[in-house]
């Protein structure tokens, strides 16, 4: 089914698919995508899925920065490097986007140029 999908020319079906599997490889809570629009500075929440994933999620944005309190997958977007975190109580950067997480997993996702053009979130209780 995933590779159906993947070879879909329907990119919001593809998000939303992506995000399922990796709730359910990784073992998380939720997962989400969010497009980084680099000239604007910010991301846009695109799809998600997961026990506490709402739609109305949708279209929320994330300035993206490196500084503390900015928000773990804004410092993904900014650097381009993955961030782990066992308990994000203790990230200076942690934000709350969904109550009742407890790890962290954000991976930044690159263009075919290196460019950061996005950033897949997955959140554990």
């Amino acid at each position: 089914m995933l590779s159906a999908t993947l070879m879909s020319r329907d990119a919001t079906t593809t998000l939303y698919k992506i995000c399922e599997v990796a709730v359910q490889v990784a073992g998380a809570r939720n997962a989400m995508i969010l497009h980084f629009n680099d000239n604007l500075g910010y991301m846009t929440m695109r799809a998600g899925y997961g026990a506490d994933w709402t739609p109305e999620l949708l279209g929320e944005k994330v300035n993206v920065a490196d500084q503390e309190n900015a928000g773990i997958t804004a410092y993904v977007a900014a650097t381009g490097e993955t961030f782990i975190s066992p308990d994000v109580s203790e990230e200076s950067r942690y934000k709350v986007l969904i109550p009742g997480s407890k790890s962290e997993l954000a991976v930044p996702i690159h263009d075919k140029h290196g460019r950061v053009r996005g950033v897949m979130n997955a959140e554990s209780n």
